[in-house]
């Protein structure tokens, strides 16, 4: 068996981070593989780890969606 993967089976990140009180709020999507998709989510942690209005710890949540490429 080989690694090739077709389009149908390409998984799609949406990585959601937001202030628990509500002050700000993001999301991004990215795709590869999952570690370079949790190297991503580690980044974007040390960067918006805090609400830059509140101070309090911006929560993530991760998702994963197959994504279906048709040509």
């Amino acid at each position: 068996m080989t690694d090739h993967r077709h389009d149908t089976d390409r998984m799609t990140t949406v990585v959601i981070g937001s202030c628990p009180n509500g002050c700000q709020g993001f999301e991004m999507e990215t795709e590869g593989p999952d570690s370079n998709v949790d190297a991503y989510i580690e980044r974007l942690k040390e960067t918006f780890g805090e609400c830059s209005d509140c101070g309090a710890d911006i929560g993530f949540l991760r998702q994963d969606e197959q994504s279906e490429v048709l040509d």
